[in-house]
């Protein structure tokens, strides 16, 4: 059933439950860094309704803080009745540079499900 986690043939992350997070962390980054691509599933039905997650990108400050360089809600629901994989770049705040750490957090904000195809890290 290609319906049972947001069209099981395609490779990427799936929230399943409401109030699903996650956070990746690039430590000591080989570049400098503008922006972050997110390829997420829209899709519709019941499985998806409301579904939304926001992406927070942050840096580490001299004070061992987060630094938030990005805030960016994207809705996973579609009320057309097909499945599209789609992009958004966020603009980051500022470059995070070189030889710095960069956190991608995910949050389920809305619904029970979201699919993230890809991510692209830019310079």
């Amino acid at each position: 059933n290609q319906l049972a986690e947001g069209w099981g043939n395609k490779i990427g992350w799936v929230a399943t439950q409401s109030d699903a997070t996650f956070t990746l962390q690039f430590d000591r980054i080989e570049k400098d860094v503008n922006s972050v691509t997110v390829f997420y599933l829209r899709s519709y039905g019941e499985k998806w309704d409301e579904s939304n997650a926001r992406f927070t990108v942050s840096t580490i400050d001299g004070n061992n803080h987060d630094k938030v360089m990005s805030t960016y809600d994207i809705a996973g629901f579609s009320e057309d009745r097909h499945s599209l994989t789609l992009s958004q770049e966020l603009k980051l705040s500022g470059t995070i540079g070189k030889g710095k750490s960069l956190r991608i957090k995910v949050d389920l904000i809305g619904g029970s499900t979201f699919k993230i195809m890809g991510l692209m890290i830019c310079t």
